[in-house]
Formats: C-alpha cells, sequence, structure tokens
C-alpha cells in the first residue's frame, strides 16, 4: 500500500504544505513536518472538519428524484373509418426525500394510559360519593317523617280541641235551657210555642261558637316544603347512581384484560385491468363467461323483434330499380332509345331523326 505524506497530500490539492498543516493543526490532527505520514482516518478528520468550517457539513443529499418514460400505442377510428395507430408516451417523475433519524417514528394516538393506582383511587372517590349521597337521602327522608308525624300529631290535636269545644257548647247550651224552663211554666199553657222559641234562641248563640280560621300561610309553606324536599331527593338519587355508574364502569376496567395493538395488514394491490382502453372496439366476450350467455339468450317469454336496419336490403334494392320518373310524352329528345351509337357511317342518323309539327298560331 502507497503511503501518503504531508507533502504529497498538499502537492495533490495545490496547496501550500504549511497551509495543510495548519489546517490539520486545527483539525486535531497532529502533524509537525511534511514529510510525516497522512492515514485514511487523518485525512476524513481533515474533511470533516473543512465541510463544517464552511458550512456545508448538513449538505449531504436529501432529495433524490426518478423519472421514467414508457411509450405505448393505441388504435383510434378516423372519420372514413380507417383504424389509426396512435403513438403514446407517458412521462413520470417521483421525487424521494431522506427522513430525518427522528421523523421516521410516528407515535399513533393512543388513548392516555391510566395506571392501576389511579383508577383504584377513582374506584374509592366514587364509592365514598355513592355511600355520602345515601347517608344525605336517609337524613332527608328522616326529616321528612319526622315533619309528617308533627303535622299529623298537631292535626290530631286542633280536632280534638274543636271536639272538646263543641261538647262543651252544647253542654251550655242544654243548662240555659234548663235554667228557663221553670220559670217560664206558667205562661207556657197560653203561649206554648214562646218558651221553645227563647229556648233555641239561647242555645243557638251558644251552640254555634266560631271555630278558628286555619292558618293558610302555614299550609301554603309547609306544600312548598314538602315540593323543594321532593326535588332534593330525586337530584341526591340521581347523583348517586351516577356515583354507583362510575365506579362500577372503574372496577370493570380494573378487571378487564388488557387489549394487544396489532398494526394493519397492508392492502394488497388490485390486479391491472386485461382489457384494452382507448379504443372504439368492443372487448371480445369470453366463450364461458355469463354476460355473453345472457346477451345472447332470448327471454321466454318475450317476443323476438328485429330491426328495419337488419333486414335485408335486397327487396329494396329491387324496387329502387324497378321505380321509374313518372313523365308525360316522349322524352328521349330525338336520341335513340339505347346508349350504344349505330354501326355503320352512311345515312348521317337519318332514321332516328324526328320531326314534330308545328302548332298553328292565333292572330292577335
Amino acid at each position: 500500500m502507497a503511503v501518503t505524506t504531508v507533502a504529497q497530500f498538499a502537492a495533490e490539492l495545490n496547496r501550500p504544505a504549511t497551509t495543510l498543516l495548519e489546517q490539520l493543526q486545527s483539525a486535531g490532527v497532529v502533524k509537525q513536518s511534511a514529510e510525516d505520514v497522512l492515514t485514511e482516518g487523518d485525512k476524513e478528520r481533515l474533511l470533516t472538519f473543512l465541510r463544517s468550517a464552511h458550512g456545508t457539513a448538513g449538505a449531504e443529499r436529501k432529495k433524490i428524484t426518478l423519472t421514467r418514460k414508457s411509450t405505448s400505442e393505441i388504435k383510434q377510428a378516423d372519420a372514413s373509418g380507417r383504424a389509426r395507430t396512435i403513438q403514446v408516451e407517458v412521462r413520470k417523475k417521483r421525487v424521494f426525500v431522506k427522513r430525518e433519524e427522528g421523523a421516521g417514528l410516528v407515535e399513533a394516538p393512543s388513548t392516555p394510559t391510566v395506571d392501576d393506582e389511579e383508577l383504584r383511587r377513582r374506584e374509592e372517590e366514587a364509592s365514598r360519593q355513592a355511600e355520602l349521597l345515601r347517608r344525605q337521602e336517609e337524613e332527608l327522608a328522616e326529616k321528612r317523617r319526622q315533619r309528617e308525624e308533627k303535622e299529623q300529631r298537631e292535626a290530631d290535636e286542633a280536632r280534638a280541641r274543636q271536639e272538646a269545644a263543641e261538647r262543651e257548647a252544647a253542654a251550655l247550651a242544654a243548662a240555659a235551657a234548663a235554667a228557663q224552663a221553670p220559670a217560664q211554666e206558667p205562661d207556657a199553657r197560653s203561649e206554648p210555642a214562646e218558651p221553645v222559641a227563647s229556648a233555641e234562641a239561647l242555645a243557638t248563640p251558644a251552640s254555634a261558637p266560631e271555630a278558628p280560621a286555619k292558618p293558610t300561610a302555614r299550609v301554603v309553606k309547609a306544600v312548598d316544603a314538602d315540593a323543594a324536599e321532593r326535588q332534593r331527593m330525586v337530584d341526591l338519587e340521581k347523583r348517586r347512581k351516577a356515583a354507583e355508574a362510575e365506579a362500577a364502569a372503574i372496577r370493570a376496567m380494573m378487571s378487564a384484560p388488557k387489549k394487544v395493538m396489532v398494526a394493519k395488514k397492508p392492502e394488497e394491490p388490485k390486479a391491472a385491468e386485461t382489457a384494452i382502453k382507448g379504443t372504439i372496439h368492443k372487448a371480445a366476450a369470453k366463450p364461458g363467461a355469463p354476460g355473453a350467455a345472457a346477451t345472447t339468450a332470448a327471454k321466454p317469454g318475450e317476443k323476438k323483434s328485429i330491426k328495419s336496419e337488419k333486414l335485408s336490403s335486397s327487396w329494396a334494392d329491387d324496387a329502387a330499380k324497378k321505380r321509374a320518373l313518372k313523365t308525360r310524352g316522349d322524352t328521349t329528345a330525338g336520341s335513340r332509345a339505347g346508349w350504344r351509337a349505330p354501326k355503320g357511317r352512311g345515312r348521317g342518323g337519318d332514321r332516328d331523326q324526328v320531326t314534330s309539327a308545328a302548332m298553328p298560331t292565333e292572330a292577335v
């Protein structure tokens, strides 16, 4: 193997040896004189240093352009019906760009992973929330029961007081009637109807004391409170069910087996069509194809119809031959019936000469 020194390498580069030594020193290659030996590694280090110094370190080729040209022929019928061959040239251009080192590693979008500890913490939180809502429902139901019992007791007490007042009024009316009865006995013989009327008059105001009016405002407030409690119980029940459903979903997620992501298989390229494109000719049908049998075979219930263009034209030709222009009189104009010239050189065609008589004209 040939040995290359600093002086020889400088001569190849057409540069002074001192300048090359300075560049080698800057590149980290320690060489003292022009007679020192240079290795391939030293040359690579010098080349890398010079590229980085001149700003061409990343100028390597990152894009490749490929061009492809293909020529084919197609047949096309012109206006006269003759087939013409047309040369078709297709040019394709494709550019390949070199990817960066980290550009090819594209992470597929996936759902954020949650560890088991986080799921367990969420489940416990949902369970505590459901338990708290259940306790609030129980407390609300207990308060409502106590309030209903209190209202029932108050209603019973009011009914008892009303009944006692009615009994007391009835007793007072009876006592007043009994006290007035002995004083009016002498007059009872002459006027028997007045003591009864006076007794009834005395008993009437005493027996019908005015009942205390019910507090309407209190009843309205009780109804509003009942409706508010019902709505609150419905809300608490909804929240409790939602918390229980969340806890159940978290438990199901923790107990479900983990799925393994499988890469999607690449799609197979479709088979190229074998039919000839760009021509006006119809592709030949395959002998065993069902489409050919369907087109050729007629339906059993359909009548066979033939177009007039497909009929033989012999009848039309015969009719055209026999048809002639209808005229009146002699249309030969003195010529022979045939198209052949007469034989012979004499007479000058006097046989065929026809004279026509002139019609007399009248004087005006």
